[in-house]
């Protein structure tokens, strides 16, 4: 199925960039290109863009490599469609695999944008706080993690990134729903209502 073949209610792709996307490509070519149908979603699902929902149908991105050179194809042929079948504002990005929120604000959230602003947030340093929160067992994961880094780089004095924090776990998978984990996240007496979702990650090969 072609990208304007989806559903009349979907908005259409982004014409004015954002900022971070101001470096030009021949994105409406890339559009225009035939791709498989998307997998059916299940219900909570079906305002997501179809390709950024968790399922058989997400686009991989290995987050530990920017997203527009680790599948550039892919993120050229989708990053400027609409996060969801209306344009949204703000989202809060969570996950079961760190425990950091990602607020994502804007005029109009688009797939890349989540792509981006992902990767971005994971090549962060860990801060202290988040270091104490880490038990043994995760320690152990992230120092193997900035060994790995630092065999590859040469570099035998690397800082811990969020990234470490994920091990061989930084396939991003998609978004999904998950109302039992985030309603554990909400504070008592919190009036905030920021619509949350739930990255998943998986093994890379």
């Amino acid at each position: 199925m072609a990208p304007n073949s989806y559903p009349s209610n979907w908005p259409p792709r982004r014409t004015i960039p954002l900022p971070a996307f101001s470096v030009s490509y021949p994105w409406i070519k890339q559009m225009n290109a035939p791709m498989p149908s998307p997998a059916p979603q299940p219900a909570q699902l079906s305002t997501v863009y179809p390709y950024i929902a968790a399922g058989p149908s997400a686009i991989p991105f290995d987050m530990r490599k920017n997203p527009r050179k680790s599948n550039r194809d892919q993120f050229l042929q989708h990053h400027l469609y609409s996060l969801f079948s209306h344009p949204v504002k703000q989202v809060r990005l969570v996950s079961q695999d760190f425990p950091w929120p990602i607020d994502l604000k804007d005029d109009w959230i688009v797939c890349g944008r989540v792509w981006e602003v992902v990767y971005a947030e994971l090549q962060k340093e860990i801060t202290p706080i988040e270091w104490a929160m880490a038990t043994d067992k995760q320690r152990a994961k992230i120092l193997k993690a900035k060994q790995h880094r630092e065999y590859k780089s040469g570099n035998n004095n690397l800082r811990p990134l969020r990234i470490d924090w994920l091990g061989e776990t930084t396939m991003f998978a998609g978004l999904e729903k998950d109302e039992a984990f985030t309603g554990q996240l909400t504070m008592p007496g919190n009036k905030e209502n920021m619509d949350t979702w739930v990255i998943r990650f998986t093994k890379r090969p």
